[in-house]
């Protein structure tokens, strides 16, 4: 399962699994970009947001009964605010580490509740933004490398 799909590592990521021969369940917030992005690889699709640990929790429950087990799950969820710090609202700022950290949390927390049993992995993704720091994408930045630090 790829939680993100809809962004340019998630639909990589998706298209490279499918090619190998994986079964694919895709999780995005179901807008009409996100539908385009992926319609030509023919995968599972599920509408959530993945700033819900509930919907996220929800979404695994339904591609369990959908596809029968869930593997291994990567979140590339992330926003591309590319504002410096200076122009970035508040609202935008907290909408961004939002973004990237509750979904990284709410994907965890709904692994460990319902597949862990089956094995698997969880892969949480992040750009060299988080490591190395940008000085245009201070919010991005800052949320990914809260993931590294969690990780």
């Amino acid at each position: 399962m790829i939680l993100g799909a809809s962004g340019a590592i998630g639909r990589c990521g998706a298209a490279d699994f499918k090619c190998a021969g994986y079964g694919i369940a895709v999780v995005s917030r179901g807008s009409e970009h996100s539908d385009r992005r992926t319609s030509d690889l023919h995968l599972s699709k599920f509408q959530r947001n993945a700033t819900s640990a509930e919907e996220v929790e929800a979404c695994f429950a339904e591609g369990i009964d959908s596809c029968g087990r869930i593997g291994d799950v990567a979140n590339g969820v992330g926003s591309v605010v590319m504002n410096p710090a200076h122009m970035t609202t508040r609202s935008k700022w907290h909408e961004t580490i939002g973004t990237a950290l509750t979904s990284a949390s709410a994907t965890v927390r709904a692994d460990a509740k319902t597949i862990r049993n089956g094995g698997g992995s969880v892969a949480l993704m992040c750009s060299d933004a988080g490591r190395i720091g940008r000085t245009k994408p201070e919010a991005i930045a800052t949320a990914k490398a809260g993931i590294i630090g969690w990780v």
